[in-house]
């Protein structure tokens, strides 16, 4: 298998770079400093809709407002699901509306932030994507029938 590039829709290394939040009226571009949820309900929402913008454009049209999706955080960051609007709408009502098939769910482990997840935040989908060309992935070497490998 070696020089086969194989990826998924979201781990292909010819992807974009990762987006960062953008910048907060209270400054910095966290939702959370110190305890205190410091980035407003409108904030927040761009924040994902950047993030969903993203996913859209990356797989060129394939994940569109509709798909099914989770969106997992840790719980500080889903409290601040909690922000509401002047209009007194929180984020949370507006991802309901606007993605109806995505599931925000607390996890624990992306509490811990680095460098390698500063915004303690990601958004799966399982499976990523299927590869209709299978025939294509088959080595010449390989017996045609897969059941020979079994010894049956």
């Amino acid at each position: 298998m070696q020089g086969l590039q194989n990826f998924g829709l979201l781990d292909d290394p010819n992807l974009a770079a990762p987006i960062t939040p953008s910048p907060k009226a209270y400054g910095g571009v966290k939702w959370i400093n110190n305890g205190q949820i410091v980035a407003t309900a409108n904030e927040i929402y761009a924040d994902l809709q950047s993030l969903w913008l993203q996913l859209v454009t990356q797989t060129a049209g394939l994940v569109d407002q509709n798909t099914k999706m989770t969106l997992a955080m840790s719980p500080e960051s889903q409290l601040a699901m909690t922000a509401t609007n002047s209009f007194n709408v929180n984020v949370e009502d507006l991802l309901k509306k606007n993605f109806p098939s995505l599931r925000v769910v607390s996890a624990v482990q992306y509490r811990g932030q680095t460098a390698i997840n500063p915004g303690g935040i990601a958004l799966r989908r399982q499976p990523s994507g299927k590869c209709p060309w299978a025939v294509e992935l088959w080595h010449p070497r390989w017996p045609a029938n897969p059941t020979a490998w079994l010894g049956r």
